[in-house]
């Protein structure tokens, strides 16, 4: 196994990382990977509460590596500023946020991965859920690829994540009619509201950064063919999200995915179809757009 090291985050929901951890235990793998756990700092009172249960949870747990933040960052900052840090020690890294529960096969896929593509330079990302497909069986292998990026339990490497320029939107300057059909076409058609929600500040998230990043160097996203994750978040818990059903999935525990293609190749129809759980007639408020990044 290379140098891969497994990066939890979390903010104010005790019983969330409680389930995400105690779903992540059951992966073998688990045991002998390096573990960090990133904490955000309270806004209030009430956050503080919350907080200092999980340092009791996590004391009695016994875990290493765990930082908690005196102030908030916000979500992006919080995520952004704990990976830096841990790719100074180790060559790639599995994230995990705390609305996310994982299939007992999830970390031995991501490891796979980031063992099969280390090296090559089309793929930026692996991702662990699967977004809704009415035909993923026409998939004579176990994974495919796509340029949309999922955050939602996820993996990179070093170098890949070195590459990230955080200061894309910046300057950027309003998207051209042809830019706009390119985005649509490659990404989805929720995107382009994306961006000029980063660009105005009126989402805190860091995953719309990376997505156009790789986006912007024709690189891809490996996925599993059945979704290793669930996200728990969208009860009206998280700060970044709101109650929804349309991203739920079942976890298939024996699902491991082991039929990898030859020769990576990229299938437009798989690709198109999962873009259609984001057409503009599907996403109708902000809030569902941004629940796509989980941001």
């Amino acid at each position: 196994m290379k140098s891969v090291a497994l990066i939890i985050f979390g903010y104010n929901r005790p019983n969330h990382l409680k389930k995400t951890i105690n779903k992540l235990q059951k992966n073998k793998e688990f045991g002998i990977l390096t573990k960090y756990i990133f904490i955000d700092g309270p806004k209030n009172y009430k956050d503080k509460i919350k907080i200092n249960s999980i340092k009791k949870f996590l004391k009695k747990k016994k875990f290493k590596n765990c930082f908690f933040s005196k102030k908030n960052k916000g979500l992006a900052n919080s995520i952004i500023d704990g990976i830096n840090y841990v790719s100074g020690k180790f060559e790639s890294f599995i994230i995990v946020e705390d609305d996310l529960i994982v299939s007992k096969n999830f970390l031995t896929f991501m490891i796979n991965c980031l063992n099969k593509f280390e090296y090559s330079k089309e793929i930026f990302s692996i991702c662990g859920y699967c977004y809704p497909l009415a035909n993923r069986n026409i998939l004579e292998d176990d994974i495919f690829i796509s340029k949309r990026f999922c955050s939602w339990g996820w993996a990179t490497w070093r170098n890949k994540w070195k590459k990230i320029n955080f200061k894309v939107f910046e300057k950027k300057k309003i998207f051209e009619k042809k830019e706009i059909q390119n985005l649509d076409k490659n990404i989805g058609e929720d995107f382009q509201s994306l961006i000029n929600a980063k660009i105005k500040s009126e989402i805190d998230s860091w995953a719309v950064i990376f997505s156009y990043n790789q986006f912007l160097k024709k690189a891809y996203s490996v996925y599993p063919k059945f979704s290793m994750v669930k996200n728990i978040g969208h009860d009206n818990s998280g700060t970044h999200s709101k109650k929804v059903n349309k991203w739920n999935t079942t976890l298939d525990e024996k699902f491991l995915p082991s039929k990898f293609p030859k020769k990576l190749y990229f299938n437009n129809n798989i690709h198109q179809e999962m873009l259609l759980n984001f057409k503009k007639n599907k996403i109708k408020n902000l809030f569902k757009k941004i629940l796509i990044f989980k941001n």
